[in-house]
């Protein structure tokens, strides 16, 4: 597999290549008069108009192209950039050209360069971005006017992990979190903890509404505010998935500790208040 820069020459393939995707993946998620508008806008001439104002890059595998994507400047700003056309042939999709695709465009310069990068995405595709940390834009969840729905990664936020001799694991603080790996972190793991972190606070009451139960039935009753106050700094361990909490200060002797099955926190399991 290589990734190369586009060429106008690429153009037909490129635009065969989007609106065959499109007809496959997208139609489970729009109506089929969006699906034919789409089809019609993707000309080959629209690639290269597309590709003169942004980088856009190829996938190729064998000589077939197999893959898209392109940033450029949002709306002529040198602070913010966006994800355009990001598209992967059905027959190629779960094997990771979509993420060596989003990873090319995020050393271009057009994304180094930039403070806040936005994706105008597809419907079918917001939960890939969200796993390689993206969220909603203003917590906008539903599709705007053009079938869409905007998504955004600000760069200020830098997850950068040191190795603990103490405790034998990478370990970093995020936005009031604490991440531990025992394996040496690879950029997707960057990338995961800033989506836990994001989804782990937005999940927060629905996380110790999950716990309080258990809590209630050992320190009597509780508010869901008390909790928090009491929990102190989570540690989230990437390996092993939990969510420990070694500094809880209902008495100080017990580390409370649960297990999440998705990066939502939506599925949790086994919660446990050891000593």
């Amino acid at each position: 597999m290589n990734i190369r820069r586009f060429t106008n020459e690429d153009a037909k393939s490129v635009s065969d290549l989007i609106r065959n995707t499109i007809k496959i993946s997208n139609a489970k998620d729009y109506p089929e008069d969006i699906i034919e508008l789409l089809d019609q806008t993707e000309t080959p001439e629209h690639v290269i108009e597309r590709a003169g104002w942004t980088h856009f890059y190829v996938v190729e595998e064998d000589g077939k192209i197999i893959g898209c994507g392109a940033i450029g400047p949002f709306w002529g700003k040198e602070d913010e950039s966006s994800l355009f056309t990001i598209f992967v042939d059905p027959d190629y999709q779960g094997k990771g050209i979509g993420r060596s695709i989003v990873e090319t465009l995020e050393t271009d310069e057009f994304f180094l360069r930039a403070k806040r990068i936005e994706i105008p995405a597809s419907i079918t595709g917001v939960p890939f971005y969200r796993k390689l940390g993206y969220d909603y834009k203003d917590g906008i969840t539903e599709p705007d006017d053009e079938h869409i729905i905007r998504l955004e990664k600000f760069r200020g936020d830098s997850v950068e992990f040191t190795y603990s001799e103490k405790y034998k694991q990478y370990e970093c603080e995020f936005r009031g979190i604490c991440f531990a790996i025992e394996d040496e972190p690879e950029e997707r793991d960057k990338e995961q903890a800033r989506l836990l972190a994001e989804n782990y606070l937005s999940h927060l009451d629905a996380i110790v509404e999950f716990m309080l139960p258990d809590i209630e039935e050992i320190y009597g009753p509780v508010t869901v505010e008390e909790v928090k106050e009491k929990l102190g700094t989570p540690t989230i361990d990437l390996g092993r998935c939990t969510v420990s909490y070694f500094e809880q200060s209902f008495d100080g002797d017990h580390i409370f500790e649960f297990e999440f099955m998705d990066d939502e926190f939506e599925d949790l399991d086994c919660f446990s208040i050891d000593g």
